[in-house]
């Protein structure tokens, strides 16, 4: 035990620097956030609009599977072969299979932008907060900002990484499709 103690104790002595870096970092943090409490928001609003996106999704996702042909089943005894029940179940169209892998990547797309903008959206605020530290403004209305900014200079930046991230979603998805 002494040993595995004195192993520990090296392991800290060695990440000293690292973690010397990382109070600060978290100290500068919490000095952003108590000086722009706002910022906070942000999560939350974001939380919120995701969980109407996905219930909004999964609604017209239901409905698109409801397009289907409805095909009648029946379940038997395996032995005396008699029928003891019967169930529906659908069956797609080429046509209907595919808008539904487009939905699922038009869900990819927007789950990432709502992501992102979010993000966007608090690095502006603590990029404003920062450049403004010593003066009076000190970040004021950052985040109104952040949304301005997001919508009149970086909407095109964000929706194509957004892109470029449902892309490499969809191809995960079209491969646990296979697996």
């Amino acid at each position: 035990m002494w040993g595995l103690a004195g192993l520990y104790v090296l392991v800290v002595l060695c990440a000293f620097y690292a973690i010397k870096i990382s109070i600060k970092v978290l100290r500068v943090s919490a000095k952003i956030i108590m000086n722009n409490l706002r910022m906070v928001i942000i999560p939350v609003v974001g939380i919120v609009v995701m969980i109407v996106w996905i219930l909004f999704y999964a609604y017209s996702l239901l409905w698109l599977m409801s397009c289907g042909d409805l095909k009648q089943n029946q379940v038997t005894v395996p032995v005396s072969g008699d029928v003891i029940g019967t169930y529906v179940t659908y069956t797609w169209s080429k046509q209907e299979k595919y808008f539904m892998w487009a939905t699922l990547f038009y869900f990819f797309w927007i789950s990432a932008f709502l992501v992102a903008a979010a993000q966007y959206v608090l690095i502006v605020a603590v990029a404003s907060w920062y450049f403004t530290e010593n003066s009076e403004r000190r970040g004021d209305f950052s985040i109104l900002r952040g949304y301005y900014w997001l919508w009149r200079y970086n909407v095109g930046s964000i929706l194509f990484g957004s892109f470029i991230i449902a892309v490499v979603m969809l191809i995960r998805a079209i491969f646990e499709y296979i697996d």
